[in-house]
């Protein structure tokens, strides 16, 4: 037997919800410019300088995002070291090992540098996603909101505020 039908109003005096609600939408966080972090080093410094303005001017950057941008950033400068790496050394390298008794034993192996800039192209790919830069995340990235006025540092309270706080009403 199914349940009855509660129409919203009667949610509403219940203090109950829907359960086939859909989820409240989330705040808006506002627009802003993050700072760029110290520990970026050349590399990943001129990524943050190229992505930056692009993303503020689309109006998606917040304070927030600054995070993602910057793994992104040290990312991008790992796989541009790797490739360097694999542009002077080859895919292939030799490889020398001790055997058992002592001789040197040569093989031919995968660089390591091929590994690391597959992983950072991975990393990269879903930053990318995740700020809104490929064709397909780019049509789901919704703008930031207006960036809120500086308010005073401290905040005001009122007698009453502080004598109603935590009573339900």
């Amino acid at each position: 037997m199914s349940r009855k039908y509660v129409s919203p109003e009667e949610h509403a005096l219940k203090g109950t919800r829907p359960t086939r609600a859909k989820p409240e939408a989330l705040p808006i966080s506002p627009r802003g410019r993050p700072k760029r972090p110290s520990y970026l080093n050349a590399d990943a410094r001129k990524e943050w300088a190229r992505l930056l303005p692009l993303l503020c001017e689309r109006g998606t950057m917040t304070e927030l995002d600054g995070g993602a941008l910057a793994l992104h950033c040290v990312n991008f400068s790992r796989y541009l070291q790797a490739q360097r790496e694999i542009e002077t050394h080859g895919i292939i390298i030799v490889a020398t090992v001790l055997g058992r008794n002592g001789e040197p034993i040569t093989s031919r192996k995968k660089n390591p540098a091929c590994s690391i800039a597959s992983e950072c192209e991975r990393a990269m790919r879903s930053f990318l996603r995740e700020l809104g830069l490929t064709p397909d995340s780019r049509e789901r990235i919704q703008p930031a909101g207006e960036q809120p006025a500086k308010q005073d540092a401290q905040p005001t309270f009122s007698a009453a505020s502080i004598m109603s706080f935590g009573k339900k009403e």
